[in-house]
């Protein structure tokens, strides 16, 4: 992962997090309309507000590391109790790359595709991992 882009981008981009927030939730459900009733339930629903939070915790989260901060826990465990799976993390990685390219095309005066793919790898080695480990220690 290249945490220079990530961290770079990022700092770019934070001004903007509720957009990105409202962005991801309204692609994610026109993409994938089974997630509509789940995010209009329980504390899925919170993910809407919390949502810049993950991204914020991906710039400075140490690869492979195995603390999992106290809030991806917490993610991990509401996605098992909504029965969320590796297919549904995948989707919402899709999404939410969708989305950093559209802002990141917009507000990152150098954005390329070297910085999406520093994004999609922060997602397949630290965050989808971080969650599924914490979801297996709550099994």
């Amino acid at each position: 992962m290249n945490r220079t882009l990530v961290d770079a981008s990022w700092n770019q981009l934070d001004e903007h997090d509720d957009a990105i927030g409202q962005r991801f939730f309204e692609l994610l459900t026109h993409k994938y309309p089974q997630y509509l009733e789940l995010l209009a339930e329980g504390g899925l629903k919170e993910q809407n507000e919390s949502l810049p939070l993950i991204l914020e915790i991906v710039t400075w989260m140490e690869p492979q590391s195995d603390d999992v901060p106290p809030y991806m826990s917490r993610l991990a465990q509401l996605y098992k109790e909504q029965g969320i799976t590796l297919d549904d993390m995948e989707n919402f990685r899709e999404v939410m790359l969708e989305v950093l390219d559209e802002f990141g095309s917009q507000y990152v005066s150098d954005w390329s595709r070297d910085y999406l793919e520093a994004w999609n790898d922060a997602f397949e080695v630290q965050v989808i991992p971080a969650i599924l480990s914490s979801m297996d220690e709550a099994a």
